[in-house]
C-alpha cells in the first residue's frame, strides 16, 4: 500500500472515530433536543428598553435591574426536564436564580415540529441554516430568534406589544445575544475541531513514515 493511500486510510479511521465519539457524547450530554447543560453561560446586550413615551426606562426582575445600554448574563444552574433554572446577573445588580421565562430563553431544538406548532397558532416562522425565528404582528410587533446550535435565545424584539405594554408599560425592547462571549459546553466549536484535525494529520504522517 502506498504512503498516500495509507495516510488517507488512517485519517479516515481517525475522523470516523472522532465523529462517532462526538455524536454519542452529545447524546449522553444533553437531554431531549436541548443542547444546554449546567454551567453554560449566555451574554446579552439591552440595546433598547423604552417606555410608552419612547423614553429610556428600566424594569426589575426581582432584585435584578434591566435598563437600556446595560448587559446581563444568564447561567444555567439546573437542568432536569421539564425544569430549567438559571441565574441572571446584570451590571450593578445582585444575581438571582429563576425558572421564570425559561421556556422563552431555552427552546427544544425539534425545529420541524415547532414550525408546525407555531404556524398553526398564527405565528410566522422564518428559518435559516443558523437561526429559527418566530414573528407576530397581531398584538403589536414581536420578533424572537433562536440560535439553532444550542436552541438558546439570540434576539428578542418587541414594539407596542400588548402583553409588555399592559404588564410592564414597555413600548419597545430589543435584547441581542453576544454570541462571541457565550459558552455552551455541549456544542463542539470550530476552535475545538481544528486542533483535532491538525493532530490527525500529524499522527498520520508519523505512522506512514514508520511504515515506510
Amino acid at each position: 500500500m502506498s504512503k498516500s493511500k495509507l495516510r488517507t486510510k488512517i485519517i479516515f479511521l481517525l475522523l470516523t472515530a472522532i465523529i462517532f465519539y462526538s455524536y454519542f457524547a452529545s447524546i449522553n450530554y444533553v437531554k431531549a433536543d436541548y443542547n444546554i447543560a449546567v454551567g453554560d453561560s449566555f451574554s446579552y446586550d439591552i440595546t433598547k428598553l423604552r417606555n410608552l413615551t419612547n423614553t429610556s426606562t428600566s424594569i426589575n426582575i426581582g432584585a435584578v435591574i434591566l435598563a437600556e445600554g446595560l448587559s446581563f448574563t444568564i447561567n444555567v444552574t439546573y437542568f432536569e426536564l421539564p425544569h430549567i433554572k438559571y441565574v441572571i446577573k446584570a451590571e450593578g445588580s445582585p444575581a438571582e436564580e429563576y425558572a421564570l421565562f425559561s421556556e422563552i430563553i431555552f427552546m427544544n431544538r425539534n425545529w420541524d415540529d415547532l414550525t408546525e406548532e407555531y404556524e398553526l397558532t398564527g405565528y410566522e416562522v422564518e428559518e435559516t441554516s443558523t437561526t429559527w425565528s418566530v414573528r407576530d404582528d397581531r398584538f403589536g410587533i414581536l420578533e424572537v430568534d433562536y440560535w439553532k446550535a444550542d436552541g438558546v435565545l439570540s434576539k428578542f424584539y418587541a414594539n407596542n406589544f400588548t402583553a409588555l405594554v399592559n404588564g410592564l408599560s414597555v413600548g419597545e425592547v430589543e435584547i441581542i445575544r453576544d454570541i462571541g462571549s457565550s459558552t455552551n459546553n455541549g456544542a463542539i466549536s470550530l476552535l475545538t475541531i481544528l486542533p483535532m484535525v491538525f493532530s490527525i494529520f500529524f499522527i498520520a504522517t508519523i505512522i506512514t513514515k514508520k511504515k515506510a
